[in-house]
Formats: structure tokens, C-alpha cells, sequence
């Protein structure tokens, strides 16, 4: 599980809790930034292959705390060809 918060003080208290990869990331101004980001994190942190579902959670309105009230499906995407 990869977790991302603006927050430093939340990153380093999920340290703690096994099983999660806790990383600091900018604050999201959109649905689109948040799902961006975790993909491109996921994806360089090597815990998805190219083509692999992630399970976004996440809440609304950003930066406010409280309960997440939001969930998408991402793919990670399959790496370029070069010619």
C-alpha cells in the first residue's frame, strides 16, 4: 500500500503501520493531480507492473481532514517503445 500526504507528521506516523509506503507529495489541487501522482509514484517505487489496477483512495475537499470519501481506478500504463 502506498500511501501519500502533504503532511509530514501523518508520513512518519505510517511508518509505523506494516505493509505501507509512506511518501510525502505535494499538496492536490484535483481529482487528476492526485491520480497522476500515485500512479507515477506507484510505478517508479517498483509495487505495480505496467498494466496493473491501482485502488485510489482518497478525500474531498483536499486538504481538509476527515473521513475519504472517493474511489478510482487507475492503470498503470505500459512503458513507450523507443525506435
Amino acid at each position: 500500500m502506498l500511501a501519500l500526504s502533504p503532511e509530514i507528521d501523518a508520513v512518519r506516523r505510517l511508518c509505523l503501520v506494516w505493509g505501507v509506503e509512506p511518501r510525502v507529495s505535494a499538496q492536490p489541487d484535483s481529482l487528476e493531480v492526485v491520480t497522476t501522482d500515485a500512479v507515477a509514484k506507484a510505478v517508479a517505487l517498483e509495487l505495480v507492473l505496467p498494466g496493473q489496477r491501482l485502488l485510489i483512495v482518497a478525500g474531498t475537499p483536499f486538504g481538509a481532514p476527515g473521513a475519504a470519501n472517493l474511489l478510482r481506478l487507475a492503470h498503470a500504463p505500459f512503458p513507450t517503445r523507443r525506435r
